[in-house]
């Protein structure tokens, strides 16, 4: 089918779903819903396709729903009594949008460039892995609106950041930063969004090739899925504390012997200054 809110790519055994409303910060409506299930169904029946990427474009990875698009489209709300009979037919018996995610049979990763709020953070969450930038923003924002998350908050955001911690982001209606995302397990990694200028540069690093991977653009979904340089690992951290320590111990031990030699050199020159005294009295009174 045709994609009119969303970009489909595969490459490299890599299928990306772009939400492309970036007007709307990638609010999606229903045909956004649609296209979005199309492009995963084509991935998961296409066997050169390993991975799916799904991201925003934009500053927002997704708002959730279009609410004027959805809720308050005139062909929903002036609808007559008997076509609205049919929609709510049609909820019952469909799955919520993108709840087939929680059982895809290939693996997911949410590539969050910004904004992930309302049923955006649960398509975050239903999938299987979540990378994002540090301007992404996390939120279950439903109860603003009176409302309670679909899967992706009810059923995934506990097993990622316990219990407690889901209440509190549910309830609450808070939305978080990409490091404190991080900090409760909400996302595996937090990359540094790169420029524009900087991506030009790394494109143009090594020299292209015919058929090679640099003479190819990077997606948005490549460059922010790229690893940033491995931070020291506590073990290493630890290693260098104990080996500092024992350079510290040592020449602590090492003053420590030279201030016992040296007082005891003191107390055998002053027993030997003392002795001659000694001496010299008594010879004198003889």
């Amino acid at each position: 089918m045709p994609y009119n809110d969303i970009l489909y790519d595969k490459r490299d055994s890599v299928a990306t779903i772009t939400i492309n409303r970036p007007h709307a910060m990638n609010a999606a409506t229903i045909k956004t819903y649609d296209e979005m299930i199309d492009a995963l169904r084509d991935a998961e029946a296409d066997d050169s396709v390993r991975v799916v990427v799904l991201t925003g474009a934009g500053r927002a990875f997704c708002a959730g729903d279009d609410v004027k698009e959805i809720f308050l489209n005139p062909e929903f709300r002036d609808a007559k009594p008997a076509q609205r009979k049919l929609v709510e037919e049609w909820r019952e018996h469909r799955p919520v949008a993108l709840d087939l995610l929680v059982t895809y049979p290939k693996p997911t990763i949410a590539s969050v460039n910004g904004a992930a709020v309302g049923y955006g953070c649960d398509i975050a969450l239903m999938c299987d892995m979540r990378v994002c930038s540090d301007q992404a923003r996390f939120g279950e924002v439903f109860i603003r609106r009176g409302l309670i998350p679909e899967a992706g908050g009810l059923l995934v955001l506990p097993r990622l950041v316990g219990l407690a911690r889901a209440y509190e982001l549910i309830l609450s209606g808070d939305i978080i930063d990409a490091a404190e995302a991080e900090r409760i397990g909400m996302v595996n990694k937090v990359v540094r969004r790169v420029r524009e200028k900087d991506r030009g540069a790394s494109s143009t690093r090594a020299a292209p090739g015919e058929g090679s991977i640099a003479s190819r653009p990077e997606s948005e979904s490549a460059v922010l899925l790229r690893l940033p340089t491995p931070r020291p690992t506590p073990d290493a951290h630890l290693k260098g504390s104990s080996r500092r320590r024992k350079i510290v111990r040592r020449k602590t031990h090492r003053n420590l012997q030279r201030r016992v030699a040296d007082a005891g050199l003191n107390r055998t020159r002053r027993r030997a200054r003392r002795s001659a005294r000694l001496n010299r009295l008594v010879l004198s009174t003889n």
